[in-house]
């Protein structure tokens, strides 16, 4: 691959200027309910039909409450869940739910990235390989700098690196996971 094509343009280097001035914060209302679900080794998360988190480790899986962390299905230690992906690595069948889940992380997609009213994630690589997630307002408006729209999520166990990020299906909560586990922002 030529150099070149590794080069940023005008447009991009701006951009990369503005994300690298944002400080990361706590998001914007109405994303005020969070919890911390610890944990190591997270292979993949993804959302049940009913909003709940499902979390995969090599150790086994379990699935939480998106309000309160409580488990809805307590830690199913198998000893491997390798056999309850699918053969892409998209999907995993919860038994307990009879229910196939899409996932993402290390295995899986990627999560949803914009909610149905608007709202959206975007990872970001401001001094790569850290990364970030940054959260954006619905609608930007005409008279607003788009900077004032956006806000790069402060993090409060996770490390800044290898990130995934995604929302609920009802687009009522979104997560970010990472090395030491998973933050979760409701609304």
């Amino acid at each position: 691959m030529a150099r070149e094509h590794l080069e940023l343009n005008s447009f991009q280097k701006n951009y990369l200027d503005k994300v690298r001035q944002l400080e990361p914060s706590d998001p914007f209302l109405p994303w005020n309910n969070r919890i911390v679900i610890p944990g190591a080794g997270i292979l993949a998360v993804g959302w049940t039909n009913d909003n709940y988190i499902l979390v995969i480790s090599n150790d086994g899986y379990a699935v939480f409450d998106p309000i309160n962390g409580t488990p809805k299905v307590e830690m199913n230690r198998l000893g491997t869940v390798y056999h309850l992906f699918a053969a892409n690595n998209l999907s995993f069948e919860v038994p307990e739910l009879n229910e196939v889940v899409y996932v993402f992380g290390i295995y899986g997609g990627d999560g949803n990235h914009v909610t149905s009213d608007g709202w959206g994630l975007e990872l970001i690589y401001p001094a790569w390989p850290n990364s970030a997630v940054l959260l954006r307002k619905p609608s930007l408006s005409v008279h607003r700098e788009v900077w004032e729209e956006v806000k790069i999520i402060s993090l409060k166990r996770l490390e800044y690196i290898e990130l995934k990020c995604g929302f609920s299906n009802n687009g009522k909560h979104f997560l970010i996971v990472g090395g030491g586990g998973i933050e979760i922002f409701s609304r």
